[in-house]
Formats: C-alpha cells, sequence, structure tokens
C-alpha cells in the first residue's frame, strides 16, 4: 500500500467512527433542536450524520483506488475494533466472553492480511 491510500483509509476510518459515534451520542438524547416524527433531532446527530456521509465519499474513492479484497475486510475489521473500543470507553458498554472473542478473531484476522499482503 502506498501511503497516501493509508493515508485516505486513515481519514475513511476517522470520519466513520467519530460520525458512528456522535450518531449514537445525538440519538441518546431527549432533547433537540427539532423533531422528526416525535423524536429529537440533536445537533451531534446531524453532525454524526453529515460525518458518516462524507466517509462514505471517502470509502467509494478509496475502494475505486485500492485492492478491494484487501482494503474492505482490513477497514471492516479496524472499523469494528474501534467502535467496540468507543462503545466500552465513552458509552461504558460492557462486553461479554463471546465479544471479547469476537474481537480477538478480528484482530487476529487483520494481522494475518497484513502479513500476507
Amino acid at each position: 500500500m502506498k501511503k497516501s491510500d493509508v493515508c485516505f483509509c486513515a481519514m475513511y476510518l476517522c470520519l466513520t467512527v467519530i460520525g458512528a459515534t456522535m450518531i449514537k451520542a445525538g440519538a441518546a438524547k431527549e432533547s433537540g433542536s427539532f423533531y422528526i416524527m416525535s423524536r429529537p433531532i440533536s445537533k451531534e446527530l446531524i453532525i454524526g450524520v453529515l460525518l458518516y456521509g462524507f466517509s462514505f465519499l471517502m470509502y467509494t474513492f478509496v475502494i475505486s483506488q485500492m485492492q478491494i479484497s484487501l482494503v474492505i475486510p482490513l477497514m471492516a475489521g479496524i472499523n469494528s475494533i474501534a467502535i467496540v473500543l468507543l462503545g466500552v470507553i465513552i458509552f461504558k458498554e460492557r462486553l461479554a466472553a463471546g465479544q471479547v472473542l469476537g474481537v480477538a478473531v478480528i484482530i487476529a484476522g487483520i494481522v494475518v492480511l497484513g502479513m500476507f499482503s
């Protein structure tokens, strides 16, 4: 992978993870700037949706430039691990033993993909 490819992947991952975290935080709020179908729509939710949308644009660019059989599994795995970590750290979610095992399997998969690419 070229340095620029890694940079674009990192930007995609940051936008996705921050966007998803903002969506979760914003959706959990009880009040918002306005309402849609009696649900409050907060600033955090709007920012999260925008970031997630930008991440999709970045994703389409990344997969158009890189080897799809490598980049999608790698980014999906890293994205999943980052979301799990933020869920535990920010939202105080608890992981069951099976979830911890799943994260370990994802990490092993990322390592194997990295070693043989």
